[in-house]
């Protein structure tokens, strides 16, 4: 029988690990928004504002006011709390994560939906799962708080708001979410695969390649975090559970905007590029035929016009549209089966 003083002793390395991880996860996101800010302000200067852009924002700030409140509650370097601070910490930390997590997947679904956008029930299905993932999340979040509140307590040995009891039944509020972030993972790879067969010795479009790789590392990793959180939940006591809440707060942060930010990268910055270089590719092609048609003259003097205007583009002077005019043939600018569906990412 494990005594109570054992308990504590348990408990207050934990704290001391739960401090340093947070601290971290802290000063992770911050950095990371302070690295990328400069990318941030080119990027969405180039382009109008949208839904991904105000949900970036959100995500952003929500995650920073989130993880500086459990910075601020775990440590050591303030006053006690009384009781009902510690129900008001309570309430409102889960709910700023489960709002958070929620943003994160509303952007994710965002970029499915842009992939399917001609396939009405995918985009229904994939907007009716995220609602009844976020709503059963909720359900199980308040659940668990109406019956903790009345139990949770300031452990003054520990300094933080808790219970030394075990936690299993808050695990169950990491199962919907699991269950909708497989299903948006296995549906867009079901899509990547018909992609990779569909332009079969043809080199994927980048901006495809960038939305593939990135939904990939984001799946494996959240898995991995969110498995770590279960673990705890159901076989360690509670005042353990701030050991990696705080990690998977900042890889959710992390990764859906850096998915994000790389989405516009592909789309804005690297687009003149690729779509210069297509451009060529199908200006060749039309090149062969005008030659044949026309005297050599008025043929040199359309050579001209096209490489000047591919590399006008390569050059980056200004943003490379849909597609523009070549004497009368209209050039796709960015080498695509799927036109509709770039349009729809770029606006993200």
């Amino acid at each position: 029988m494990v005594s109570i003083l054992d308990q504590l002793i348990d408990a207050r390395k934990d704290i001391q690990l739960s401090r340093y991880l947070t601290i971290m996860s802290l000063a992770i996101i911050t950095y990371d928004w302070v690295l990328g800010f400069s990318n941030e302000l080119m990027l969405f200067s180039k382009s109008r504002f949208s839904l991904g852009k105000i949900l970036y924002y959100f995500i952003r700030f929500l995650s920073f006011f989130g993880l500086s409140l459990m910075t601020y509650h775990i440590s050591n370097f303030r006053s006690d709390f009384s009781r009902s601070m510690c129900v008001i910490f309570t309430w409102v930390w889960p709910l700023t994560l489960s709002f958070m997590m929620f943003l994160c997947y509303w952007l994710l679904t965002l970029r499915l939906i842009a992939l399917y956008r001609s396939k009405s029930l995918v985009v229904y299905g994939s907007y009716a799962m995220l609602c009844l993932s976020f709503t059963a999340t909720a359900i199980c979040v308040v659940r668990v708080q109406l019956t903790y509140t009345k139990l949770v307590f300031y452990i003054e040995p520990l300094e933080i708001c808790g219970l030394l009891s075990h936690g299993r039944d808050i695990a169950t509020a990491f199962y919907p979410s699991l269950i909708f972030e497989t299903t948006l993972t296995v549906v867009t790879a079901y899509r990547a695969w018909g992609d990779v067969r569909g332009q079969a010795g043809q080199q994927l479009v980048p901006l495809l390649v960038v939305l593939y790789r990135d939904g990939a590392i984001f799946y494996f990793i959240i898995v991995a975090v969110r498995a770590w959180n279960i673990y705890i939940f159901l076989t360690q006591p509670l005042t353990t559970m701030y050991l990696a809440i705080s990690v998977m707060w900042a890889a959710f942060t992390i990764l859906t905007t850096r998915a994000y930010l790389n989405l516009c990268e592909a789309a804005i910055v690297r687009q003149p590029e690729a779509a210069a270089v297509a451009t060529v590719m199908t200006v060749l092609s039309h090149n062969h035929s005008y030659s044949q048609s026309h005297p050599p003259q008025q043929y040199s003097s359309h050579y001209n016009h096209v490489t000047s205007s591919a590399s006008h583009h390569i050059s980056g002077h200004h943003q490379v549209d849909e597609s523009f005019e070549l004497n009368g043939a209209s050039i796709p600018a960015y080498h695509s089966t799927h036109p509709a569906v770039l349009r729809k990412l770029r606006s993200l």
